[in-house]
């Protein structure tokens, strides 16, 4: 017997008189804290319309107050009102929206077209080669590189029994004023004989043929472009 009363007074002692509120509030606080956060964010009926039960709800009461219970019409009509004034001042903020019709006339559509050469040039063909080619960066100018099909053979019999169009007018032509000996000198500034022959080369000085050049810094190995040039 002594020992079943040792026992409970033990587990009495275990077991608190009271329980301190400010003590667990405090304990309590972050969860307290989280709690009231998700009740301020929670997903409410944002409309008053919305408070009422879901089978006497309808679409129109959006919009005339009228259609409300006769206690929320006054409410809802300064619901309304507001929600008018905030869309007004919107639509007056608010850009109209181009149709794409707009957007496809010429002048629209050359504007486009030259606002996306500020950097490269482009070919009148671009458009034709874009769709069915690589295109690549060179001389400041957009030009195709190769063709994107798998198959060679539609262009192999077109360039056999018809012909090829090249389309080379990035090529432009820079005219040269002055005497045969100042050209020369001019022309050994920009070119090297290691690289191929000049323009000093007796067999283009007589203006009967074509010599094909490198050019680069004056007095320099820095690489500019290729050009072709008639003395």
């Amino acid at each position: 017997m002594n020992n079943s009363n040792n026992e409970n007074n033990n587990v009495q002692s275990n077991f608190t008189s009271g329980i301190d509120v400010f003590v667990l509030a405090g304990e309590r606080m972050s969860q307290i804290k989280e709690l009231s956060t998700a009740i301020a964010q929670s997903r409410g009926p944002k409309r008053l319309f919305q408070t009422l039960p879901r089978h006497l709800r309808r679409r129109f009461m959006s919009h005339f107050a009228t259609r409300m219970p006769l206690r929320l019409r006054n409410a809802a009509a300064i619901e309304i009102k507001s929600r008018l004034t905030i869309s007004k001042n919107k639509n007056k903020n608010k850009s109209k929206r181009s149709l794409r019709k707009n957007k496809r006339r010429p002048k629209h559509l050359l504007r486009n077209y030259l606002r996306r050469q500020r950097q490269f040039i482009w070919l009148e063909t671009h458009i034709w080669h874009a769709k069915r080619m690589q295109m690549i960066q060179l001389w400041s100018h957009k030009l195709a590189l190769r063709v994107r099909d798998k198959g060679i053979r539609f262009s192999y019999r077109s360039t056999k029994r018809y012909s090829t169009i090249y389309d080379s007018s990035y090529n432009s032509s820079i005219l040269i004023n002055g005497t045969q000996q100042q050209i020369i000198q001019l022309m050994n500034l920009i070119s090297f004989v290691e690289f191929g022959p000049n323009l000093s080369h007796s067999t283009f000085l007589g203006g009967s043929r074509q010599c094909s050049i490198l050019i680069f810094s004056p007095n320099s190995l820095q690489f500019k472009l290729p050009l072709k040039r008639k003395l």
